[in-house]
């Protein structure tokens, strides 16, 4: 112990000891073993990865051999006792140790940030090219990685600022309860950082969790970014009340003034959050989807979109019809695309007493046969219906998947019809009355 004691040289009244030479040679040999065995290690896994090119390779090593350069000459300075204060003034010391502290968390915050940026949000979330995106959603893991660039930072400053004993009073609040509170710098940081976590947060669960699911689902882009609106509003409305809370707000009356007014409007509004509700239940139990034919109301159409409120169904005519979502769900509709897209149709046609029936069928199957529009299964087929009063009528029933368009499949089978029954002589009668006259007296 006493050659641990022994001085080697002294300055004024500071006195450099073998121990503290010691103590840094072992500082020395841990960083450095430490660093090789990192860069020795980490050097092959990170060239498997596809997403990080080599010139953020050795940024990353240079992040790490700093961090380590910062922590070690921390540790010198203590192990010297050289921590004085340098602060020019009286006032707030500020000591080496301080700076250094400061330093090496903004290399931690440097390490953070690479990790984020280089790695985890691209290995989590890649779209790949050939993929669509919902409108303002492009660019969602760039906008994922800036969010967690911010927080790390935002908290590296908020521990200087805590390291360096720097959180000044901006301004004192006088609350109604009598207490003042303090608003500090510590206090404005950390409202952003409650903000970005709940940033972060609103994209973790729309783009990794509801992702997966949008895609399982086959749910439409309008209403992926339907409910990823609906989501980012609760999310940003939740996370500002929290970070006003933060800076000494009193949110207790803001709280209760928002239920009063929630209440309000949602008897003020009552259909509109109905049509709201029911859209959210169409998003999910998907009765009715994007790309189906539907049939209400007299109008067959094509649903185009599905909103919060409302869904757009275009018609035949091209015309843009804007329904309730809650017509969709509360009242009865014929969706023609639910379960499968192959339809049965049918188109009715009269000919003459007299006329060979098994040569109207064959004529009447030749036609669908003919239509490349009519499935061939399943097989069309005729029904012969009724005896009426001047015809003997049929039905041909055949399948199609031409949904909206079905009119033009009928007519074309009909022209089709017409022409093979005027070839084969079979007449399409029409009604006949026959009126008797009695003249008075007769």
């Amino acid at each position: 112990m006493e050659l641990l004691d022994y001085r080697l040289f002294q300055i004024g009244s500071y006195e450099f000891q073998i121990h503290q030479l010691v103590s840094i040679i072992l500082i020395t040999i841990f960083g450095i073993t430490v660093f090789r065995w990192l860069k020795v290690y980490l050097n092959p896994k990170i060239r498997d990865w596809e997403t990080v090119t080599d010139a953020q390779r050795k940024k990353l090593m240079r992040i790490i051999s700093m961090f380590f350069i910062f922590l070690g000459t921390l540790a010198v300075v203590f192990v010297l006792g050289l921590n004085f204060n340098i602060s020019p003034t009286t006032g707030t010391p500020i000591y080496i140790s301080f700076i250094l502290e400061a330093l090496a968390i903004i290399q931690f915050a440097r390490l953070l940030d690479w990790i984020v940026s280089s790695y985890f949000i691209h290995r989590n979330f890649v779209r790949r090219d050939d993929e669509k995106e919902a409108p303002k959603e492009r660019d969602t893991e760039g906008i994922a990685t800036r969010t967690v660039q911010f927080l790390v930072y935002i908290i590296a400053l908020i521990l200087i600022i805590r390291t360096l004993d720097l959180d000044y009073v901006l301004t004192t609040v006088q609350l109604k309860d009598g207490n003042p509170f303090d608003l500090k710098l510590s206090n404005v940081f950390g409202a952003i950082a409650i903000f970005l976590v709940g940033r972060l947060l609103i994209w973790i669960i729309t783009q990794l969790f509801l992702y997966g699911y949008y895609k399982r689902k086959g749910i439409d882009i309008g209403a992926q970014f339907a409910v990823n609106q609906l989501i980012s509003y609760v999310g940003y409305f939740i996370a500002i009340l929290l970070a006003l809370e933060t800076m000494g707000i009193n949110m207790t009356l803001i709280w209760g003034g928002a239920a009063a007014l929630l209440v309000g409007v949602g008897l003020g509004l009552q259909q509109t959050f109905n049509d709201f509700f029911s859209g959210i239940v169409l998003l999910f139990e998907r009765t009715v989807k994007v790309g189906d034919i539907v049939h209400m109301d007299g109008l067959t159409g094509m649903v185009k979109k599905i909103g919060l409120r409302a869904s757009i169904v275009e018609s035949r005519d091209a015309v843009s019809v804007i329904v309730p979502n809650s017509k969709l769900v509360n009242e009865s509709i014929v969706n023609w695309s639910h379960l499968s897209d192959n339809i049965r149709f049918h188109i009715s046609v009269g000919v003459a007493y007299g006329s060979d029936t098994e040569l109207v069928k064959k004529l009447l199957l030749q036609a669908a046969k003919e239509n490349k529009q009519v499935l061939k299964f399943p097989a069309p087929f005729v029904r012969f219906m009724e005896f009426a009063d001047s015809s003997l009528n049929f039905d041909l029933y055949y399948f199609s998947k031409q949904l909206l368009t079905e009119q033009d499949v009928k007519s074309n089978l009909r022209f089709r019809v017409d022409e093979l029954f005027r070839s084969n002589k079979i007449k399409i009668p029409f009604p006949q009355s026959e009126i008797y006259v009695h003249r008075q007296g007769e």
